[in-house]
């Protein structure tokens, strides 16, 4: 196997997008306001064109957990894995969808 090719996995991995295209990202946590910002705060840092960053944020019936949609246009498998790092290490997140 040349270097170029790669194993089975990081073939699949690289195959599942066509990039650029849009990408919804959802992020459920505890319902904090600190949460809302450094969701908009990442993305804004993070997605090349922020204007076009689609946010639907949603509390639960009960108040006790809050639901943040994002749908942006992903230019790579990087910049996703970058922002799935930044959710996932929030203490307020709960599951990065």
């Amino acid at each position: 196997m040349s270097k170029q090719e790669g194993t089975p996995q990081q073939n699949l991995q690289q195959n599942l997008f066509a990039f650029p295209c849009d990408f919804p990202i959802k992020i459920m946590g505890k319902p904090d306001a600190d949460l809302e910002k450094f969701v908009r705060e990442a993305l804004h840092k993070h997605v090349q064109n922020p204007a076009s960053i689609n946010l639907t944020v949603r509390t639960s019936k009960d108040n006790n957990y809050i639901s943040i949609t994002a749908l942006f246009e992903a230019h790579s498998k990087d910049q996703l894995d970058t922002l799935y790092r930044l959710f996932t290490g929030h203490p307020a997140v709960k599951m990065v969808l």
